[in-house]
C-alpha cells in the first residue's frame, strides 16, 4: 500500500467509527498539509447535532501504520516529532488516534492519549 493509500484507509477507519456515535461529529480530512492535526471531532449534548449542542470540539491526529500483523492487547506507542508536541501543547490537548492496517479489510484504532499542559 502506498502512504496515501494508508492514510486514507486510516481516516476512514475513524470516521466510520465516529459515524457509529450519536453524539459525535468529525471533521477529519486526508491528504491534508495543515501541520500536526488532520481536523477536530465534536461532542454533543444532543443528537441533533445543532450548533447550539456543541460541548465541544478537540483537535485529532490520526496516523496509519501498515502492519503483517495486528497487535494483541491494547498497549501501543507510537514516535511523536517534538514539534507536534509543542503545538498539541499550544492547542491544549490532541486526540492522537493509530490505526494499524492488515490487508485492506482489517483495521484497528489505538487511542494513544491527549497531551495537555499543566495549567
Amino acid at each position: 500500500m502506498s502512504s496515501s493509500q494508508i492514510e486514507q484507509a486510516a481516516v476512514n477507519a475513524v470516521l466510520s467509527e465516529i459515524e457509529a456515535t450519536d453524539y459525535l461529529l468529525s471533521y477529519i480530512s486526508s491528504g491534508d498539509k495543515e501541520p500536526s492535526w488532520d481536523g477536530h471531532i465534536y461532542l454533543y449534548n444532543n443528537p441533533d447535532h445543532k450548533k447550539e449542542h456543541i460541548l465541544g470540539r478537540a483537535p485529532v491526529q490520526v496516523k496509519g501504520r501498515s502492519v503483517a500483523n495486528l497487535t494483541k492487547g491494547n498497549k501501543k506507542s507510537f514516535q511523536v516529532d517534538k514539534a507536534d508536541l509543542e503545538n498539541y501543547k499550544m492547542s491544549y490537548g490532541v486526540i492522537y488516534l493509530l490505526v494499524e492496517i492488515y490487508g485492506l479489510k482489517k483495521k484497528q484504532i489505538f487511542f494513544i492519549g491527549i497531551c495537555c499542559p499543566l495549567i
